[in-house]
C-alpha cells in the first residue's frame, strides 16, 4: 500500500471523523476509492492527501534539480488555494 493511501486510511479510520461523518472506512480501501467516494467529506480528505502530496513532490523534483537539500517547505498561498477548494466542493 502506498504512504497516501495508508494516510487516508489512517484519517478515515479516525475514530472521531468516522462517527461525525458515518463513514464506513472499509468501503475505502485507498486513496483513488475515496476520490470516487459519494460523501462530500470522504472527497474532501482523498483530495487534501492527494494535493498536499503533489505539491511536495514537485517541491522535492525542484530542490533535486537545484541541487538543495533540506526540509520541504509549503507556501501559505498554496494551503489557501487547498482551503477554497475544498471549501467550494463541500458547499455544493
Amino acid at each position: 500500500m502506498a504512504k497516501n493511501d495508508l494516510i487516508f486510511q489512517k484519517i478515515i479510520s479516525n475514530e472521531r471523523f468516522a462517527d461525525a461523518y458515518n463513514v464506513v472506512p472499509s468501503k475505502y480501501p485507498n486513496l483513488d476509492a475515496g476520490k470516487r467516494a459519494l460523501q462530500p467529506e470522504v472527497r474532501a480528505v482523498s483530495e487534501i492527501v492527494h494535493d498536499i502530496n503533489f505539491q511536495i513532490e514537485q517541491k522535492k523534483a525542484d530542490m533535486r534539480i537545484r541541487k538543495q537539500s533540506g526540509p520541504v517547505t509549503l507556501d501559505a498561498s498554496f494551503f489557501q488555494t487547498l482551503y477554497r477548494k475544498i471549501v467550494s466542493s463541500l458547499t455544493k
